[in-house]
């Protein structure tokens, strides 16, 4: 977390591959937050989204790449054939591409000039709600390091706290996810994008505060690990204490599992450094002996490089 102003306003920046589930996870973040917020307007959080651009942009400039996925009518597009420069955005073929993964189809996003530029104006837009004081969580596709560079140039210099979250998925599920998207609306797309994305929006030396595993852990079990990392960085407003911390992590949702109120030791050291802090704070009348038999027991950690574990 890139802390500024403990007055500042928070951007909770989720970045992760095509089908990876970062909206669901988002949406289910900002109820939380509401949740959470319990009344106090300067408490939430709005929703911005990459997938913004598609509110700017005529449904007649769409990649023909894009509409035929999705069942549409290619007879209704500017764009006669692919790159044939008409269209607001095509899909490059990656498949020679270096990459861990490897294969085909492997594809990537290829903006339009234009594009590009609403792009920049709607990154820009998010720089002025942070100015104003809107705290926001914004689901990104930073498929490249230019779009990356630019919207953390524009948090930082909006003097928002920058609390990033990378979301993680198994290509096998990426893939059966994409293949299943094909629903005649925006959530379709092309097989490739989701196994090339994945390969590089987190190659963008992003560090994230912390991440979560879609295809091991549920939306409620993702959005959870999220809130304990955001009360460990003190990014929640009110909750700055590490009573507080242990107080409020007792207000889980109905339905998600316990969670360990200390990092596993695979745990980022900025994050665990802070959980030191706050673990040997004083908490009055109470001693460290009653707090750790009040903590929940420490499971093995994961498999996975998980920030948090949570099962």
């Amino acid at each position: 977390m890139k802390t500024n102003s403990a007055a500042a306003p928070v951007v909770i920046l989720v970045n992760g591959p095509s089908s990876s589930g970062k909206s669901t996870v988002c949406r289910g973040l900002q109820d939380r937050l509401i949740d959470l917020a319990d009344g106090d307007p300067a408490a939430t959080f709005g929703f911005v989204a990459f997938d913004d651009k598609f509110r700017l942009i005529s449904d007649k400039l769409y990649s023909t790449m894009f509409v035929a996925v999705a069942g549409g009518d290619l007879s209704r597009l500017a764009s006669r054939a692919p790159n044939d420069g008409r269209a607001a955005w095509e899909y490059a073929d990656d498949r020679n591409a270096e990459g861990k993964h490897g294969g085909s189809p492997r594809i990537r996003l290829v903006l339009s000039a234009h594009t590009r530029r609403l792009l920049t104006g709607i990154h820009r837009g998010w720089g002025e709600h942070l100015k104003l004081g809107t705290n926001l969580i914004i689901d990104h596709f930073l498929q490249e390091r230019d779009w990356c560079d630019e919207v953390v140039g524009i948090i930082r210099e909006s003097g928002a706290r920058l609390f990033s979250v990378g979301v993680l998925c198994s290509l096998q599920e990426l893939e059966r996810r994409e293949s299943s998207r094909g629903d005649g609306g925006v959530e379709g797309r092309p097989l490739g994008l989701a196994r090339r994305s994945d390969e590089i929006c987190h190659s963008h030396g992003l560090d994230y505060d912390v991440t979560v595993w879609t295809d091991q852990q549920s939306v409620a079990e993702s959005v959870e690990s999220i809130v304990m990392a955001l009360r460990a960085a003190r990014c929640l407003p009110g909750e700055v204490t590490g009573w507080g911390l242990y107080i409020a992590s007792r207000h889980r949702p109905t339905g998600t599992t316990a969670m360990p109120l200390r990092p596993t030791q695979q745990t980022s050291p900025k994050v665990a450094i802070l959980w030191d802090a706050l673990r040997h704070e004083d908490h009055g009348t109470t001693s460290r002996a009653q707090m750790s038999r009040k903590r929940t027991t420490e499971r093995p950690v994961a498999a996975r490089d998980h920030d948090w574990s949570i099962w």
